[in-house]
């Protein structure tokens, strides 16, 4: 099988669900091609990344939600941030199920995470947050799986349906789609993601995002669970020599690196019981000391360099002051710590690049 722009996924990878819309098919093994990279995938019964899951009662368990970045597109399992915080943990009380699921949004997540709840007993949730998360949570789920392939939208039309037939039959056509795509992408300008006026122009759709994240954290507060957030960025949120932020600047554009997420440190601000992880603190600090690119080249995805960094910033505060566990026995955990130093990150300084 040759890498293609017709499928990024091989069929049969995700199967369509009532309530997410789509969700990983159950005990599935097979190889993912791009032009851009490769990699493996294997998925458990209940349809999570990884080998099948079997919960350790010795062992706290972290639940970690998300899209592609939790998923770990590009990636091979063990050099995904998931796959590299289950290696790291090992030596500790933890244990980690990998639940991201590449498009979902903050309502999906939500939904897996009940059905996991009343799977397992999540000690710890850990969830991925990015900046198109921030949509109408209430609206009809576009992605789907259409003839045993994930569509990014599914046809409803019969012009969507001979489109689509087109796409999953020609290499042809889904190379001229793609490069069509790509120009249109170029030829945008300025990203919303990075503007002043963000907030504004999506004020509803940040709405409704928070409205399911809080409820989602008073849930899990009643259920006594541990609740840490992270923001995985794009490069041009963190990178001042990206192309997009040089152009932008060149245009006279204002640019706003911190706008797609400060909503997000500001709900989390109200809810001292939240751990956050700063990942985009770890990686503009990387970008200022003159480290090479954290993403994949001619993709959105984080490497195994990026993944390393999201891994060893999720780690600082999951454990905190918590030592190896010997034989089994209970890990100490100072939370006043890890929640002073998780809150003291909420504030958001101006960037300087």
């Amino acid at each position: 099988m040759l890498p293609s722009f017709r499928h990024y996924f091989p069929k049969g990878m995700y199967v369509a669900d009532p309530i997410v819309g789509y969700r990983l098919a159950p005990n599935f093994v097979s190889e993912v091609r791009t032009p851009y990279f490769r990699y493996h995938v294997r998925t458990s019964s209940e349809g999570c990344r990884g080998p099948e899951f079997r919960p350790n009662p010795a062992k706290n368990l972290i639940a970690l939600y998300g899209d592609s970045f939790a998923f770990g597109q590009g990636v091979e399992e063990q050099e995904s941030f998931a796959g590299l915080l289950s290696q790291d943990l090992e030596p500790y009380n933890y244990q980690l199920l990998n639940a991201g699921v590449y498009g979902y949004a903050t309502a999906q997540e939500y939904s897996t995470n009940l059905r996991l709840n009343a799977l397992y007993k999540i000690k710890t949730i850990l969830l991925q947050v990015c900046w198109n998360d921030v949509l109408n949570q209430a609206e009809p789920v576009r992605r789907g799986v259409y003839r045993g392939y994930l569509n990014a939208e599914l046809p409803t039309t019969t012009l969507g349906k001979i489109k689509a037939e087109l796409l999953l039959h020609s290499e042809f056509i889904s190379r001229l789609n793609f490069l069509a795509y790509k120009a249109k992408a170029a030829m945008a300008g300025t990203p919303d993601y990075i503007t002043p006026n963000y907030e504004t122009a999506k004020a509803r759709e940040i709405e409704s995002t928070g409205a399911v994240l809080e409820k989602w954290i008073s849930e899990a507060k009643a259920r006594e669970q541990r609740f840490i957030v992270l923001y995985t960025p794009l490069e041009s949120e963190v990178d001042a020599a990206n192309a997009i932020l040089v152009r932008s600047r060149k245009q006279g554009k204002e640019i706003d690196p911190d706008a797609a997420h400060r909503w997000l440190t500001r709900i989390l601000a109200r809810h001292p019981e939240v751990l956050y992880a700063d990942v985009v603190a770890a990686f503009r600090d990387h970008y200022r000391n003159g480290g090479s690119s954290l993403y994949i080249k001619g993709d959105p995805h984080t490497k195994l360099e990026g993944n390393k960094l999201i891994a060893r910033t999720v780690e600082a505060v999951l454990l905190g002051n918590t030592t190896r566990t010997v034989q089994n026995t209970p890990v100490p955990e100072d939370e006043a710590s890890n929640r002073a130093a998780a809150q003291s990150k909420l504030e958001i300084d101006p960037v300087k690049w």
